[in-house]
């Protein structure tokens, strides 16, 4: 039907029909930006989780993980765990706890905030609040204090409703030993095992027809279809010596990204850690440290050696290696350091939410543009096999149009140069 169509394509009956189509769409739009569900990734009661929500408590979920366990932490063990599931989860029961909070008319003071968060050790130095680390935690973790805030009042007003459910739960003496004797009951048993297997019980032929009769439905087979069938293979279509010299240029000028391969750097690093609950005096400290190493560095010591004895990081035992690298594939700081560096440059310390980074830049691979005569062959084979989808689908198009006809299959096949 599609290639009939296409056969009359500049006919006024299908440019109406096109023209009634664009209408409808145009009317009834492909899409509502007003609903809630537009840019979200889940919607809980009208009140819609924002992909920024999702990919925060995701990347929160990795790092926790991968504190827990180390250099053991991979790509396999993110899926095996289903986190991607787990931390939409998590948001949607967080969100419905919260508006049930609502619900209730419960809320959390200016007060109870205030004394909450200055309640966190990590924002505290010798026992006492201190707005300096408090300010500092936050920028380490890119937290602004009025995102930390309206989170932390959440977080709260969570915690009031699970004990506005909870408290008001009375456990007797009677469940509770109940519990308890179910929980670590045990019992010893003696048993005789009747193997099946060491008994000669043959089935006499009576029984066998007897039991067929009985269990019929058992041995029923789902029923088969012998079919023919027409196969148009895209790559039977696809032939790049008939693209075009123009067709691969205008492709290469159209998509210049594709072509792109960003600057990177290779660099090293040893690193100095922090804790977030470290004092200012700690982290001076650690600072000073981490200079001690650069001046080492810069004297002629081997970085290499020097990151396996003093570096505290994943990679101290391959000399603080890590790799050719984009800016966005490390933390802010970092790259802005790294990537304002000369090869074979040492610097810092420079500090991220990890700690102290003393860095040496091996080698620098400036953003680079594949030539179009590089790129051609590429260019070729995939417009080749577009071409080839083409070709094959308005072929099988034509031969389903043919079938309605009434023509066999293999004379179709015969008649467009294939076979069943």
């Amino acid at each position: 039907m599609l290639y009939l169509m296409r056969r009359h394509a500049t006919s006024w009956f299908i440019k109406i029909i096109l023209g009634a189509i664009v209408i409808v769409f145009v009317l009834w739009g492909v899409g509502n930006f007003g609903d809630p569900s537009f840019g979200s990734v889940a919607v809980v009661n009208g009140e819609a989780i924002t992909v920024d929500d999702y990919r925060t408590a995701y990347n929160n979920m990795v790092e926790r993980y991968r504190q827990m366990y180390g250099d053991n932490f991979n790509s396999d063990m993110v899926k095996m765990l289903k986190l991607d599931e787990q931390a939409l989860d998590s948001l949607i029961e967080q969100r419905l706890v919260i508006q049930r909070a609502r619900q209730l008319d419960l809320r959390v003071t200016d007060e109870e905030l205030a004394e909450s968060i200055r309640s966190y050790p990590v924002f505290q130095d010798g026992g006492a609040f201190s707005k300096a680390i408090y300010q500092r935690v936050l920028a380490a973790n890119r937290l602004t204090p009025e995102s930390f805030e309206a989170s932390q009042r959440e977080t709260l007003l969570a915690q009031k409703l699970r004990s506005f459910v909870l408290d008001g739960v009375k456990v007797s003496e009677d469940e509770a030993r109940r519990w308890h004797e179910y929980n670590n009951a045990e019992i010893r048993i003696d048993y005789v095992l009747f193997d099946p297997a060491t008994f000669d019980a043959a089935p006499e032929d009576e029984e066998l027809a007897e039991y067929f009769e009985k269990n019929k439905a058992g041995y029923r087979t789902e029923p088969m279809v012998k079919a023919r069938y027409l196969r148009f293979a895209p790559e039977d279509y696809a032939d790049p010596a008939a693209v075009s010299e123009e067709a691969v240029s205008e492709y290469y000028d159209g998509n210049p990204d594709e072509f792109k391969t960003p600057k990177t750097v290779h660099a090293r690093h040893i690193l100095i850690k922090t804790a977030p609950d470290d004092s200012d005096e700690a982290i001076e400290a650690k600072k000073a440290r981490a200079e001690e190493v650069l001046k080492k560095a810069r004297e002629g010591e081997d970085f290499a050696e020097l990151a396996g004895q003093y570096s505290e990081g994943p990679t101290k035992d391959k000399g603080g290696d890590l790799g050719s690298f984009k800016f966005e594939d490390m933390v802010e700081p970092f790259s802005e350091k790294a990537f304002a560096m000369a090869q074979g440059e040492i610097g810092g310390p420079v500090l991220t939410q990890f700690g102290w980074h003393v860095i040496k830049v091996e080698a620098i691979n400036p953003e680079s543009v594949k030539p179009l005569e590089e790129a051609a062959a590429g260019i070729r084979e995939k417009l080749a096999k577009e071409r080839g989808k083409s070709a094959a689908l308005e072929a099988a198009e034509k031969a389903y149009d043919l079938s309605f006809a009434g023509d066999d299959l293999t004379r179709i096949a015969e008649a467009m140069g294939g076979g069943l």
